[in-house]
């Protein structure tokens, strides 16, 4: 996989007060706190889709060390709807057609892998939620990237003037960014909610280029399902809109680790 950029290299976590002990501790030890998280991944290679779906389980120590003690790597089954043209491992988004994936469900899985000693809750609340791209911009549309019942990236290219912006959604709370110039060779960037005191700080980034967003700041907390078994590449149902350019890349990380017990 490709290497993640800055946007994604801080792991995040929820807080939450548990009653399980972490699973490789003797049952007589103080109990830390277990955790589990996922994020997804799109590429195109040999000139076909391949997403993933990685799961993390640990617990962090009362010093506050986060100890990954589970972790497995999903293939997803996606389906085209339409035909996507895929050259040299970049896909061509023509407005017609897009993904349909299939993912396990996070709640489900959690369960699975730790023998049920860790049940999380239906959501969680996020931390860090952020979407990055590597994408050539081609047409005026809402170019949606990824959609997933609270959670949605995209690259909207207004109907008027020639610049583009990000955006992405939280639990139907839509940030995005300030416009930029896109350009015919692959652009990398994307946005993040940043969760800071009662609310969450907004960062976007194109080609390493910080970018303003608006609103720059949002109150309260979010939460994303942990329960949903099917997300669209290059769709978002609500809308209808489909992407329009080239793609090569995806990254998707809720920002979100689920917390639970027995």
């Amino acid at each position: 996989m490709k290497s993640r950029s800055v946007l994604v290299a801080i792991f995040v976590m929820c807080t939450a007060v548990l009653t399980l002990l972490p699973f490789s501790q003797p049952a007589s030890a103080a109990p830390d706190e277990p955790w589990a998280r996922w994020f997804i991944e799109l590429e195109f290679v040999n000139n076909k889709p391949a997403a993933t779906m990685t799961v993390e389980i640990g617990h962090d120590t009362r010093l506050g060390q986060r100890v990954v003690e589970i972790q497995e790597t999903y293939e997803l089954a996606c389906r085209e709807t339409g035909t996507l043209n895929i050259t040299n491992n970049v896909a061509e988004f023509d407005g017609n057609s897009y993904l349909t994936c299939e993912m396990p469900v996070f709640q489900d899985l959690v369960g699975t892998l730790t023998s049920g000693k860790l049940k999380i809750d239906r959501t969680c609340e996020c931390k860090l939620a952020n979407g990055q791209a590597h994408f050539a911009f081609s047409a005026s549309s809402e170019n949606p990237f990824f959609y997933l019942e609270g959670l949605q990236f995209a690259a909207p290219n207004p109907p008027t003037g020639p610049n583009v912006q990000y955006a992405l959604t939280v639990a139907g709370v839509t940030a995005v960014s300030e416009v930029f110039a896109p350009t015919k060779q692959i652009q990398q960037g994307g946005g993040e909610f940043v969760q800071s005191g009662p609310g969450y700080e907004i960062r976007f980034q194109v080609n390493g280029t910080v970018l303003g967003g608006s609103p720059s700041s949002i109150s309260g907390q979010l939460e994303v399902p942990t329960d949903q078994n099917q997300f669209y590449i290059g769709f978002n149902p609500d809308s209808g809109e489909i992407l329009q350019g080239r793609l090569e890349y995806l990254f998707i990380d809720p920002g979100c680790v689920g917390h639970g017990g027995i």
